[in-house]
């Protein structure tokens, strides 16, 4: 059979995003996956997931995996455009703090967003008032999964991947020479929930996310059908429906505005006319509590031609008294 090619380009069709997941549902089942789950996270500085090494680590691995490969195949994939992805890295920088981890804050119980294009290194301002950025974060994010794993039902494990660099095989420390199809890991991996009420970056971009789908207004969505070619191919991963949820923006540029305001205003060298979005927490009486929701930015004059340099020009005009007689 004929190997199916993913689109090297610096971003991903609808066809690439199915045929991604396709092959990363496949590779969860596999034992690469499960050497992987079992080093960096049930051998992990978490009280919640150290399991001594044997068969429980080994079945806690197993079981996280298919969960999370059980939910990617029986959902519509969550995919952002560029431009969204754009303004996803803005909102998150901006999202201070949550109160709490509620199931309504994360896009599915359990699942997968792929991003069109790497998530801008905005993201990372979400750290907090330190700023500090380790070497752990500072990786390029394509895609995120969520699950809550086997035994902690309680919590969420999320984890972010990356680009394949090359051949796809990788030696992790303690674990080997695994192969990943399409998607590499990444060291970023979070806990969310428990008595833990904060959330770091990754976290913070399932949110953001969630927030910005249901309250901004330039935020679109559509149920897309993928091309035969990928249809086919998800269908042999176990995909009896593969179709792809597309975020989009109703105006792309203004996902690249509000980014480039935000790099701008961090740089000290804030220029144009662009308006920021920003976040109010909202108080819903309907359900008595607040939640997140998004303001949209906006154009203030004609922002593509930023400051205009040389000398001023005054005009003296009468007084309107004048004008009037």
């Amino acid at each position: 059979m004929p190997q199916v090619v993913i689109s090297m380009s610096s971003k991903w069709t609808v066809d690439d995003a199915l045929l991604i997941t396709a092959r990363f549902a496949e590779w969860l089942d596999t034992g690469d996956a499960n050497r992987l789950t079992q080093r960096y996270v049930w051998d992990s500085p978490w009280p919640e997931f150290n399991i001594e090494p044997g068969p429980n680590r080994r079945r806690a691995a197993a079981e996280s995996n298919a969960a999370l490969a059980t939910a990617i195949r029986n959902q519509d994939l969550i995919w952002c455009d560029p431009d969204m992805v754009d303004l996803l890295a803005v909102a998150t920088a901006e999202l201070r703090s949550v109160e709490s981890i509620e199931p309504w804050q994360l896009p599915t119980p359990t699942g997968m967003v792929l991003f069109a294009k790497p998530l801008p290194a905005e993201w990372h301002l979400a750290l907090g008032e330190s700023g500090d950025i380790s070497e752990d974060v500072s990786d390029e994010v394509s895609a995120v999964t969520w699950e809550r794993p086997w035994p902690r039902a309680d919590l969420w494990l999320v984890r972010s991947w990356g680009r394949n660099r090359g051949t796809g095989i990788y030696s992790v420390e303690d674990c080997g020479r695994i192969r990943c199809p399409d998607l590499r890991p990444t060291k970023v991996i979070e806990v969310m929930g428990g008595q833990e009420p904060s959330l770091q970056p990754i976290g913070k971009v399932l949110v953001a996310l969630t927030a910005l789908s249901r309250t901004a207004a330039s935020v679109a969505e559509t149920h897309m059908t993928a091309p035969k070619r990928a249809r086919i191919r998800a269908r042999k991963a176990g995909m009896n429906e593969p179709r792809v949820r597309r975020l989009y923006l109703h105006r792309p540029g203004h996902g690249a505005a509000e980014l480039d305001a935000l790099r701008a205003e961090r740089d000290g060298t804030p220029r144009g006319h662009w308006v920021r979005g920003h976040w109010r927490h909202q108080w819903f009486s309907s359900i008595q509590e607040h939640r997140w929701q998004w303001i949209d930015g906006f154009p203030r004059g004609d922002f593509t031609k930023g400051t205009v340099s040389g000398d001023r020009i005054l005009i003296a005009r009468p007084a309107h008294s004048d004008n009037a007689e």
